[in-house]
């Protein structure tokens, strides 16, 4: 990470994360829960307007400031 780590906010873990969280720490070599999205855009696009959206949306939601 580039920018320094401040702290905004903390959230609770979902069940889901709970779940996750546990048996992540009960068997470290697991790799059962790795998550990954992938995405295609078809057609034109405008980098520096696909840039600026996502920055906005960053800058407005906390969530998607998460680490």
């Amino acid at each position: 990470m580039a920018q320094s780590a401040q702290i905004q906010d903390i959230y609770p873990l979902s069940h889901m994360q709970e779940g996750m969280l546990f048996h992540s720490l009960m068997d470290f070599s697991s790799k059962a829960y790795i998550e990954q999205t992938s995405f295609t855009i078809k057609g034109n696009l405008c980098v520096d307007s696909f840039q600026k959206s996502l920055n906005l949306l960053v800058s407005r939601y906390d969530i998607f400031r998460t680490i």
